[in-house]
């Protein structure tokens, strides 16, 4: 018995899978390698370790409010910049009274 050769057809079918193929398997190394150095990233960013005295620095963004703008949640949803720049004054001020019980810290800065 002898083999039976594919046709034109089923050559060019043969090879259109061959490089779909070959197309799936680099994505999906790069997809891996991609993974591996985003976790060796996330692995070597290691904390700095803190001083023994220093300054605590304190950088408020926006406007410093009592109580922060209602945003409105689709709208924050579809335009992820809605919501403004606003500092709570009560977050300052527990960082300060936070600062003032650790004896690491010597001064302020704003």
């Amino acid at each position: 018995m002898s083999e039976k050769k594919p046709g034109l057809v089923g050559r060019v079918f043969g090879f259109i899978g061959k490089i779909l193929t070959a197309i799936r398997h680099l994505f999906t190394l790069v997809v891996v390698l991609l993974l591996v150095s985003g976790l060796t990233q996330i692995a070597s960013n290691s904390v700095q370790p803190i001083a023994e005295e220093g300054a605590l620095y304190l950088a408020p963004t926006g406007v410093l409010v009592d109580q922060k703008t209602l945003v409105d949640p689709l709208e924050q949803l579809f335009y992820q910049n809605a919501s403004p720049d606003e500092t709570l004054v009560r977050d300052v001020i527990e960082a300060i009274d936070y600062a003032q019980d650790d004896d690491r810290i010597t001064h302020i800065i704003l």
